[in-house]
């Protein structure tokens, strides 16, 4: 039988147990003799437990900040006074109202150094009180020239969040003002004091350095700062010194405590503590030299020629096989397969390539696929821009409308699930178009439940159903009522379509099997393709529980019933 080698896993054993298991529990048993109770922990959980408590501290003023900030929206005076401003044009009323206002809120509370607000009408006035126990000079200047365009651009996209600003080393909490529709007609800039914020900080036990950092805005506080670094608690052997990064929980934002001890001070706390260093470092050491060659030799130079090997191949030269490997069963199973996977790659290159030349081929039809949508509605607009020139408004509505069911039918966007309210956008477009048809003979009720207009639903799933109620009842009747609702049932969002009309047996029948059909091959009646298509969306989307039924319920009335799980919009 062929020699394979010695087994490496046996080989490494055999090496970390006599050359590093064995010394390291001598150590210990040394260090037994010594150490009667383990001092060291304890004074390394002091450390902890200092962090700890000021991570807390700190997050607790953060947290009483942000309070702070909803409360200038939430409370009510700065909208009764720009509305008392928008009705009488009063603006000096409005200027005395506002900066009373913010003196009481912000010039005595020390977690801040100013507090500035602007209208977003009006931009370029600034609301301005600088804290009474911070004597800074030119804090306004810096903030109209530095952080004003910053906090403008930042504050666009925040809608009723929070988010912080770090400009020239300063900490400023950015929130918009919403009124009840939650529309911001303000915004709410805080310049916060770090000295106040990160008090207790200071107060670290054995403390050389500390830095502050809120969503990735990093501020050192003291000693130059902490470089950025992963949760826990780390052991700088050369510099003697112990780093702690704590990051206590904060609602929608990432808070980050980071200091560094003296380390030092924890060994000079127990002064055998270094005699049993020496000479564990002296006997290591050797060892470790060894195990570190012995390493080298049976594994990272095996793996470093796989690399190479990898990389080769990867840069084309396919086919490329590995040397023979130091002893070693595992590297040897291991170079033989990938010489072997090297060989066929080779051969499956040129087969792989002719493959990829088709799927290039087809990408290119797909993506000449997409023209015409992108055309039709720049055609749409052309056409509307005319229209509007001509003042002929109803065509032009009707275009837009038209362009609204158009964007929904290509979703260029790319989503597949929508609003329930975009996907109300959708059908009043096409009952606006459809109005113009049938004029009063058309009568249509909403009655969409409290707080569904968020919910996610897939896009076009209502409009082929009102089209059909329209095409295929109220069509034939010389007038007709449709009602749209939206309404919870438990776990389950409802939407219903019903309409004034009959179900002939033939309907019934075509009903029946269009719905029971869960096949795209299936035979379908004519001009009733859209309910299948919905019906099989909704139960390839969300399971054999969802889907579209159609009843009648009552004599002259047809409802159709779309079920699908409710999944509660996002929230900031």
């Amino acid at each position: 039988m062929k020699n394979r080698g010695i087994s490496l896993r046996f080989g490494l054993l055999a090496i970390v147990t006599l050359c590093w298991v064995l010394p390291i529990l001598a150590i210990l048993a040394i260090s037994a003799y010594f150490v009667s109770n383990n001092f060291q922990s304890r004074l390394e959980e002091t450390v902890l437990t200092s962090v700890d408590k000021a991570a807390e501290s700190v997050r607790g003023r953060v947290e009483s900040v942000m309070a702070a900030s909803r409360a200038v929206s939430y409370d009510g005076t700065i909208r009764g006074a720009y509305l008392e401003y928008c009705a009488t044009g009063d603006s000096v009323a409005l200027y005395s109202d506002v900066n009373a206002y913010l003196y009481a809120k912000f010039a005595f509370d020390d977690s801040f150094t100013a507090a500035f607000l602007y209208f977003t009408k009006e931009p370029d006035i600034q609301y301005y009180v600088n804290n009474r126990s911070h004597s800074e000079v030119g804090v306004r200047k810096d903030f109209e020239r530095d952080a004003l365009p910053k906090v403008r651009a930042l504050s666009e996209g925040l809608g009723t969040g929070i988010a912080f600003l770090r400009v020239n080393g300063r900490l400023y909490l950015v929130r918009n003002i919403v009124d009840s529709s939650f529309q911001p007609y303000a915004v709410l800039a805080l310049d916060c004091s770090l000295e106040s914020l990160c008090e207790s900080v200071y107060n670290i036990v054995w403390l050389q350095a500390a830095a502050l950092e809120i969503d990735g805005l990093a501020f050192p506080l003291t000693g130059g700062g902490v470089a950025a670094g992963g949760e826990g608690f780390y052991y700088d052997a050369g510099a003697g010194s112990y780093t702690v990064c704590r990051s206590p929980s904060l609602s929608g934002h990432q808070l980050t405590v980071r200091a560094i001890c003296d380390g030092q001070d924890l060994f000079e706390a127990f002064p055998n503590l270094r005699a049993m260093a020496v000479v564990a470092f002296a006997l290591v050491i050797p060892l470790l030299a060894f195990v570190i060659w012995a390493f080298y030799r049976y594994v990272s130079l095996p793996v470093n020629r796989l690399v190479e090997a990898s990389e080769r191949v990867e840069t084309g030269e396919l086919g490329y096989t590995v040397e023979a490997m130091p002893r070693s069963q595992e590297f040897l199973y291991v170079t033989e397969h990938f010489n072997s996977m090297s060989e066929k790659l080779k051969r499956m290159f040129d087969h792989s390539r002719m493959e990829q030349i088709a799927l290039q081929d087809a990408r290119i039809k797909a993506l000449q696929s997409q023209i015409n949508p992108h055309f039709l509605n720049n055609t749409l607009e052309i056409i509307n821009w005319e229209a509007r020139m001509a003042k002929d408004d109803k065509v032009s509505s009707m275009i837009e409308a038209l362009s609204t069911m158009l964007a929904a039918a290509t979703a260029r966007d790319g989503r597949a699930m929508v609003s329930l309210r975009e996907e109300l956008t959708y059908v009043d477009a096409y009952l606006y178009i459809i109005s113009q048809r049938f004029g009063e003979r058309l009568r249509v009720i909403k009655r969409i439940g409290e707080g569904l207009l968020d919910a996610p639903v897939p896009r076009l799933i209502l409009q082929p159903i009102v089209e059909n109620a329209i095409e295929h009842g109220i069509s034939q009747l010389p007038t007709g009522e449709l009602v749209l609702r939206a309404y919870r049932a438990g776990e389950w969002l409802c939407l219903e379509v019903e309409q004034d009309g009959r179900i002939s047996d033939g309907d019934r029948e075509n009903i029946a099997r269009l719905l029971n059909s869960e096949e795209d091959s299936a035979p379908y009646p004519q001009g009733r393709l859209g309910i299948r298509n919905v019906n099989i969306r909704l139960k390839m989307l969300f399971g054999k529980e969802s889907g579209l039924s159609i009843t009648e319920v009552g004599p002259e009335r047809i409802r159709a019933r779309i079920r699908l799980p409710y999944a509660a919009p996002g929230r900031d």
